[in-house]
């Protein structure tokens, strides 16, 4: 029994370390966007990526799809959101977010709903870094020059975050390089800006900037 000690041990606190992290992603969105979070359980089982848990809750009320909470953010925009700045974390992160992002479209999750600050799901992949996850959004009927309402579109946040993946996509499926949000900045504008905010992320941001010219 002593020899399997340590395997449990590390069993109990990675069990209690992934609860912990499903409560503070909850909280750390929370604080980003302001206001309640409504904790249904398909949330908490997209943020812990149980996808098991996501089909028994799709499958007792398909309308969970589409439900919103106390910000009007969807499950699809949850699945859409990480906000890690390690790219190796954010592409682990996506392959389950994938999954989740396509259980939900399966079951009719409307992809153009918007939260109380106008962000659909692809702005939301688009501010995650997530390349993949952007394009299944597109296919699905997502409006990729939706704006927000600062007049920020998908092409805007990804530039702004610096993340070149997430340009290409949009890039290369429509995306509106001339658009301009309520400041008067295009999406290489905002490339350019946060690059020199963000220098040792220069390579990310040439990259951006050069998808963008």
């Amino acid at each position: 029994m002593k020899k399997y000690m340590p395997i449990i041990k590390d069993a109990l606190i990675l069990m209690a370390f992934s609860s912990i992290f499903a409560v503070v992603s909850l909280y750390a969105v929370n604080l980003l966007k302001g206001g309640g979070v409504k904790t249904d359980p398909i949330i908490a089982s997209i943020i812990q990526d149980d996808i098991e848990q996501m089909k028994k809750d799709l499958a007792s009320d398909s309308t969970k799809a589409n439900i919103v909470d106390e910000q009007g953010r969807t499950p699809l925009m949850w699945a859409a959101y990480v906000n890690f700045k390690n790219p190796e974390l954010v592409t682990k992160n996506e392959e389950k977010r994938m999954e989740a992002t396509k259980l939900l479209l399966e079951n009719k999750a409307d992809p153009n709903l918007t939260d109380k600050d106008g962000w659909t799901a692809l702005l939301w992949s688009s501010w995650s870094g997530f390349a993949k996850v952007s394009s299944m959004l597109i296919d699905a009927g997502t409006n990729i020059n939706t704006a927000d309402r600062q007049g920020q579109t998908a092409l805007m946040v990804a530039a702004l975050r610096g993340n070149a993946e997430v340009i290409q996509v949009l890039v290369e499926k429509g995306a509106d390089k001339a658009l301009k949000s309520n400041e008067g900045k295009s999406a290489l504008d905002l490339a350019k800006e946060y690059s020199e905010k963000y220098p040792d992320r220069k390579a990310d941001y040439d990259k951006a900037v050069s998808l963008l010219q």
